[in-house]
């Protein structure tokens, strides 16, 4: 079995609330994959024979971090021609974004997330046509394999509304010409839920190979404005039966809860709740519009929330109420959204993001701990993925791991009463990574990738976006720039001044 010893100056254990469980001059020692023994470095190099060494007395290890919320695309939104917009109007301009290759783009994100020092990613594949969304979905299980990356993934799928949060009052104030091209569009996405949920259970027998492996699948359906009852009904029922966790989009905008309010009389969650929706298996992407009762409602369900602050604020979602969560018990992982809105798709950057933006005002200063911050980016990612083998450094765990380069954090100084869980979320970045190990094999050792020829990527992805595409831009950009005004419009009438953010609301929370 093919075997290594990887150590440094520090290794991080495992992150909890108040603490990280750390080794000074620590070690981990895997054998084909599984940690067999974490202590002591100068015990375990005498303890055993390992076919590698790893590491040294400049590094740090880690856990490998988890990027529990990501649509992945390889190039950034803006590289590819959309520029940063409320969600209900970008996603109509979006129409005019240029397009990559899937297998490239996916080759592209997954080096983009393994030199960032992720091993495994919540990938939630954009929903496709119904003729090619089954060979899209297996073009990017492959890539991810090639590149050797632990993926949870699902494919976000969505029955209605595709256009506002009432695509039949909209269409009636198109004129004709709009109205029927627009309509169009939205039918080449139309797939039977059963047909959606099947391609799912399929996936899910061929690829999920469940805690251990390196492939999970999961029931995506989008989100309540997007999904009918009985999509979210059946979405619940296969989950249940396949054993496969859920990840729905929820409460992201002020639009999307003021569509629960009207539509159900109650907020998204609660409406979920009420469906018998809610488990310990259900991780809801963004959560940004709860309320103090779904915050409960989350506790007792058990259900999990993915934050992705930088994607909040570049989308002016607002900011969800983590702190809050924590302070309840609720369990949050943390995720880029991917490189639509960090354009670096660089977990150091969000974890740094999401530790000082929910400081809030007073002495003394409310916040959460680095600790928590550094949790919802392993242990909490592991949980919402499925892949509870991942996220610590414990005996028994799979070999994930990740070596930090801790010259450049700590020169030309470092206070000695700084711990390396405060010096990670302070001042490391993607280029301090230095060597990536995922299920005991090294995936990335400074700047390559054993696996990929990262510079033929690169070439045939520039290549592939650069492509003439002109005809369907013009028709997507035309499209979008009439249609806008009208969504614009539509949503003008829904008064949101009534409706304040958690925070606003909750000062002294």
């Amino acid at each position: 079995m093919a075997s290594s010893l990887i150590w440094g100056q520090y290794v991080v254990v495992k992150a909890e609330d108040d603490r990280s469980i750390t080794i000074d001059n620590g070690a981990v020692y895997q054998e084909d994959g599984v940690i067999r023994d974490v202590g002591p470095y100068d015990v375990l190099k005498s303890k055993y024979t390992p076919d590698q060494v790893l590491g040294g007395p400049r590094f740090a290890v880690i856990p490998g971090l988890v990027n529990a919320h990501s649509h992945g695309r390889g190039l950034t939104t803006f590289q590819l021609g959309s520029v940063d917009d409320a969600l209900e109007l970008k996603l109509i301009r979006d129409w005019a974004r240029r397009t990559t290759d899937p297998y490239l783009a996916t080759l592209f994100s997954a080096m983009q997330l393994i030199s960032g020092g992720v091993t495994t990613v919540m990938y939630n594949h954009i929903q496709a046509p119904p003729d090619v969304m089954a060979d899209e979905a297996r073009t990017v299980l492959k890539a991810f394999g090639e590149a050797g990356l632990r993926v949870a993934f699902s494919i976000y799928f969505g029955n209605q509304n595709r256009l506002a949060y009432d695509d039949a009052q909209l269409l009636s104030t198109l004129p004709a010409d709009l109205a029927n091209e627009v309509r169009g569009r939205i039918q080449r996405l139309e797939m039977p839920d059963e047909d959606y949920l099947d391609l799912v259970a399929e996936l899910h027998r061929s690829y999920d190979k469940g805690a251990d492996g390196l492939v999970r699948v999961l029931v995506s359906p989008m989100n309540v404005q997007w999904c009918s009852e009985r999509l979210l009904t059946k979405s619940r029922e296969y989950a249940t039966r396949l054993g496969a966790p859920i990840h729905i989009h929820l409460a992201e905008t002020v639009y999307q809860k003021l569509y629960a309010l009207r539509k159900f009389g109650v907020t998204p969650l609660r409406y979920l709740h009420d469906l018998g929706f809610l488990g310990p298996d259900v991780s809801l992407a963004h959560a940004v519009w709860v309320t103090e009762e779904d915050i409960r409602l989350l506790r007792q369900t058990g259900a999990a929330v993915c934050h992705n602050p930088s994607s909040n604020l570049r989308f002016g979602s607002g900011t969800a109420p983590v702190l809050p969560m924590l302070n309840e018990g609720v369990r949050v992982a943390l995720g880029t959204d991917g490189t639509s809105m960090n354009d670096e798709d660089d977990l150091f950057d969000e974890m740094r993001l999401a530790l000082r933006l929910h400081r809030l005002p007073g002495i003394p200063v409310r916040a959460p701990t680095v600790h928590q911050v550094f949790k919802m980016a392993t242990v909490n990612g592991a949980h919402v993925t499925g892949f509870t083998s991942v996220g610590t450094l414990e005996t028994g765990q799979r070999a994930d791991l990740v070596l930090i380069d801790l010259q450049h954090p700590s020169a030309p100084y470092l206070s000695p009463n700084v711990g390396i869980v405060e010096l990670i979320l302070a001042r490391v970045r993607r280029s301090d990574v230095h060597t990536v190990v995922i299920d005991g094999e090294v995936v990335y050792r400074e700047g390559r990738f054993p696996r990929l020829d990262q510079d033929a990527i690169v070439r045939e992805l520039q290549n592939n976006a650069a492509r003439d595409q002109e005809a369907a831009l013009a028709e997507g950009g035309r499209m979008a720039q009439r249609l806008v005004p009208y969504v614009q419009d539509f949503f003008q009438e829904w008064d949101h001044s009534g409706v304040e953010p958690y925070y606003a609301v909750n000062s002294r929370t």
